[in-house]
């Protein structure tokens, strides 16, 4: 595949992250992982399934030069992780109580950051807050957060470990500062949400999340349509996809596999009972949600080689995480520039499969990564515009109505 494409088109800005080949480990995580106990745990999602993709290029397949790749781990933490490491340091300060299930997920979590010595990244936390709070409340309340964050990331790991107290280590505090250009770590944080805001459009994000917002309204209308054809849900699927949206979406495509099969119906939460407001409150929360998944794919590009960056969800919310954690990434396009990847994901049906029938459960995921490699290299895509996208979600909003109680 990669040889004849390559060699016959010529392409030096196009690469390929093959994971569904790839041997390599990721030397970090062998899966995705929890902390914690019953009542209160904090997930690690892994969508690199332990793995270190291969990066596959004209440079090396073609001209056959060796790649030295630097891989960087970061995780991409929700806001119910953000604010409870927040909560955790002001309980360590005496500010607040917490009960004692939370503290010992969280202080769990801090062990794993203080012995696998990864970083984080603040990207998703501060557009969610963006998009739904507005500038000044980034500004204000998001900046703490992050201070509290860059605290708990600057601590001596051994002394954490050893002895759960906090110390700030200098070293780490000096890295932070010079990185962040502040003499304080509040100050620091003002600069990390000035960088934000003064760098991101909100737009985008809405964008974003009404892509998936749309297809999540269209799975749900469509499985209240048909019983039990989940390969007829599936074909609607994709026409919808490539009439309406104008892309076939490889992570929403996998979602709607699932979804049509009966296996993650709380994730998604609406039902024929579920009031017209609630659905679509439920349907637009799943969607951030289903962002927050896609985002180590957003950050698996070529624009900063040789470093590749590989980054890992971190969430506090176990529906998402029984979701994410069978969502894995096979292979993924990208193109020197590019912000938005092309990828390939499959769908671990695990012991769903059983209810499915070996076959059937075979032809469904064969069906999806189909439609995702046609995606991948057919014909170029031209996206839904933001103004068509509102007035679709509008039209199907509509069609929802007539399902759901108002």
């Amino acid at each position: 595949m990669y040889k004849d494409y390559f060699t016959l088109s010529k392409d030096k800005d196009t690469h390929f992250f093959d994971l569904q080949s790839s041997k390599l480990k990721a030397g970090l995580y062998k899966s995705s992982a929890e902390f914690g106990d019953l009542k209160h745990k904090v997930y690690v999602i892994d969508p690199f399934d332990g793995k270190r993709p291969l990066l596959l290029n004209y440079e090396f397949i073609v001209e056959e030069k060796a790649l030295d790749i630097g891989f960087y781990h970061t995780l991409i933490m929700d806001s119910n992780v953000v604010s409870g490491l927040h909560e955790y340091l002001a309980y360590r300060r005496g500010q607040i109580r917490l009960n004692e299930s939370m503290v010992d997920a969280l202080e769990s979590f801090l062990e794993h950051l203080c012995v696998t010595n990864i970083d984080y990244s603040s990207i998703f936390y501060l557009a969610e807050n963006y998009y739904k709070e507005g500038k000044g409340a980034v500004l204000e309340h998001s900046s703490l957060r992050i201070s509290s964050i860059l605290q708990l990331f600057s601590i001596n790991p051994e002394i954490f470990v050893n002895d759960k107290e906090i110390v700030i280590d200098q070293e780490r505090k000096d890295y932070y500062f010079d990185l962040h250009n502040g003499g304080s770590f509040d100050q620091c944080g003002r600069n990390i949400a000035k960088w934000f805001v003064e760098s991101h459009e909100p737009s985008m994000y809405d964008t974003w999340s009404n892509l998936t917002y749309a297809c999540l309204l269209k799975m749900v209308l469509i499985k209240f349509k048909y019983k039990k054809e989940v390969d007829r849900k599936n074909e609607e699927m994709y026409q919808f996809m490539v009439t309406d949206i104008g892309a076939v979406l490889s992570w929403e495509n996998a979602l709607a596999l699932s979804y049509f099969s009966g296996f993650v119906d709380k994730f998604i939460g609406v039902d024929k009972k579920t009031p017209l407001e609630r659905a679509k409150y439920n349907l637009k929360r799943t969607s951030w949600d289903v962002l927050l998944l896609k985002m180590p794919y957003f950050l698996l590009n070529v624009n900063h080689l040789p470093e590749v960056t590989l980054g890992y969800v971190a969430t506090s919310e176990k529906k998402l995480y029984e979701f994410g954690r069978n969502i894995s990434l096979s292979l993924q396009m990208c193109r020197v520039g590019d912000s938005v990847p092309k990828p390939v994901v499959s769908f671990d049906l695990g012991e769903h499969a059983e209810k499915l029938g070996d076959v059937k459960a075979r032809e469904l995921g064969l069906s999806s990564l189909e439609i995702a490699l046609d995606r991948l290299v057919g014909a170029s895509e031209k996206a839904i515009s933001p103004v068509d996208l509102k007035y679709l979600v509008r039209d199907l909003e509509h069609q929802l109505s007539f399902l759901c109680r108002s």
